[in-house]
């Protein structure tokens, strides 16, 4: 049998040597800021009448239902978790459990590509700079150290090491408001510098518009010429002419995270805020009640449910 040329195509150098190479390499993969987010949301419901105490559990909800639980009261929660009102009045507090699954590709040294991806909690303000380290690293095509084991793939980047699968290819998960989650994980800090843009219309609602990055939010305010919250808005950062209120800068954070009552407007997933909160998140908070919705202005539900 002739001797052949070892090449990277080789099924020697693929099966044997290539992990180690590549493991041996410092920093030398990249991000190519492909990226993509699919987000799973948990209730977790805390019911207690007396001495008792029990538990339950709406599992993978959407927005539109999570804000429908969150806007019941103590009472009418405990009823929708099973508890009739007939023979004791059972009380429930809710509090949001968020998971994301995030894929991107990776070029390693040989110049190959990968995909891999990551699952992480996203409940604290830890976890959100945790997340913001991985997602700000793939937006920005950064470099990374990677360790290639069995089916798994160990990122380095340089503060944190994430344990990721590897899948075949890169697909979109096509999941709603993942553009808007990218772009607020990516952006520093728990409540995300962004502007408002000039607000729309359309019949008898006003949009105000909120980009985060690269993606926009709109909020929803029905009836304006009486809307209070809107014109609250208006006069705090357009001297009360709504078309002065563009470019003017506010702060988005995650509802779930966000620990203050005194927000602008909220959509169910996002806050804003006219300034930064101190970042003691809702999780920390057990004694709170996390059942109740704390939006200032019911913001409707728009397009994006």
């Amino acid at each position: 049998m002739s001797k052949e040329k070892l090449t990277r195509d080789s099924e020697l150098y693929e099966e044997v040597m290539r992990n180690k190479v590549i493991n041996n390499s410092e920093f030398e993969s990249e991000f190519t800021g492909t990226v993509d987010l699919d987000y799973t949301i948990d209730y977790e419901c805390d019911l207690w009448w007396k001495s008792l105490d029990e538990k339950e559990y709406f599992s993978n909800i959407s927005i539109s239902r999570l804000i429908d639980l969150q806007s019941m009261s103590e009472v009418r929660l405990a009823e929708e978790c099973g508890k009739s009102l007939t023979s004791h009045t059972w009380r429930a507090t809710g509090d949001v459990k968020f998971e994301v699954e995030v894929k991107y590709v990776i070029k390693l040294p040989d110049s190959e590509t990968v995909v891999a991806v990551t699952s992480l909690d996203l409940n604290s303000g830890s976890d959100k700079r945790k997340a913001e380290g991985l997602v700000s690293s793939i937006v920005n095509e950064e470099s990374v150290d990677v360790t290639l084991e069995d089916g798994l793939i160990l990122i380095n980047t340089g503060e944190n090491v994430f344990k990721s699968d590897l899948v075949e290819e890169f697909d979109d998960y096509g999941k709603d408001r993942s553009d808007q989650l990218i772009n607020y994980l990516a952006s520093e800090g728990l409540y995300v510098s962004s502007k408002i843009e000039d607000p729309r219309h359309e019949d008898n609602r006003v949009y105000i518009p909120v980009t985060i990055g690269d993606a926009k939010l709109e909020f929803a305010f029905d009836e304006p010429e009486s809307n209070q919250d809107f014109w609250e808005i208006a006069d705090l950062y357009g001297e009360g002419d709504p078309l002065l209120m563009a470019n003017s800068e506010v702060f988005v954070c995650l509802n779930h995270l966000d620990n203050s009552s005194d927000n602008l407007m909220e959509d169910g997933l996002f806050t804003v805020h006219t300034e930064p909160k101190n970042s003691l998140t809702r999780n920390i908070l057990g004694t709170l009640n996390l059942g109740r919705v704390k939006s200032k202005t019911n913001a409707l539900l728009n397009s994006f449910y």
